[in-house]
């Protein structure tokens, strides 16, 4: 197994070929390790570099109306930070490690290459993009509609499904480092009502919590209460071209 997360990501969909990986790789090529709370990304500043998340995990945030920070989304191991913003030329909000961690930079040109030279791989960078969107729209949905019990079940399935993508977590249990403040920036709720709601949780047997470890229960009880859908792990990889090279 690859120790790089990307590469494990991407490899969920697709086998991989030697060309393919190489253009990974070089994606991978400068690690820049940062700690908790570094600035990544400064809100209006040039955004022409995107970085691959080595390790650790980022949030996308922003200022609401009173100064409440408000996390727009997270970052995981794997994931590739500027996939949506590569049609702006500054960067929309700011992005900030939410524990230590390391990122690789390299060029939005690069992306032209990889769609040159290895459109498969291009394909699925954008497929995965664009899958995240979507994922995004529903929490966003949740955080309108839901009750904020479901709405914190939904964003663990979510954190959970795209772990695991990476192998960064088992069918129903991953790391969260988040805090109660952190989860609530996240759900538009109060540090002290998510303590509420996870004491209420655990206290139902529905999750269990230790050591910053979360593990669902009964996870298809879960996602039936909430409605989910695996986006995170599921693909359509039907309309990709066919690769360059063959894969070995």
């Amino acid at each position: 197994m690859s120790d790089s997360f990307l590469v494990q990501r991407l490899g969920r969909f697709l086998h991989l070929t030697a060309d393919e990986r190489d253009f990974v790789a070089g994606m991978e090529r400068e690690p820049r390790e940062l700690a908790r709370g570094d600035v990544l990304v400064s809100r209006g500043s040039d955004s022409r570099r995107l970085h691959v998340v080595k390790w650790g995990w980022a949030v996308v945030t922003a200022r609401e109306v009173g100064g409440r920070r408000a996390i727009l989304r997270t970052y995981l191991p794997g994931e590739v930070i500027g996939l949506a913003e590569i049609g702006t030329p500054e960067a929309p909000h700011d992005i900030v490690m939410l524990t230590d961690g390391a990122v690789c930079p390299f060029p939005r040109s690069s992306l032209g290459r990889i769609y040159d030279s290895a459109p498969r791989l291009a394909a699925l960078l954008t497929a995965i993009s664009s899958t995240e969107q979507v994922i995004l729209r529903e929490l966003l949905l949740a955080v309108g509609r839901m009750p904020a019990e479901d709405r914190l079940i939904l964003f663990l399935l979510t954190l959970l499904d795209r772990l695991s993508v990476a192998g960064g977590g088992s069918n129903s249990r991953f790391h969260l480092p988040m805090s109660q403040s952190e989860i609530g920036d996240a759900l538009s709720l109060t540090p002290v009502y998510v303590s509420r709601l996870m004491t209420r949780l655990r206290g139902a047997g529905v999750i269990e919590v230790a050591d910053r470890h979360v593990r669902l229960i009964d996870r298809a009880a879960l996602e039936a209460r909430v409605g989910y859908s695996t986006l995170a792990t599921r693909i359509d990889t039907s309309w990709f071209p066919k690769p360059r090279a063959t894969p070995d």
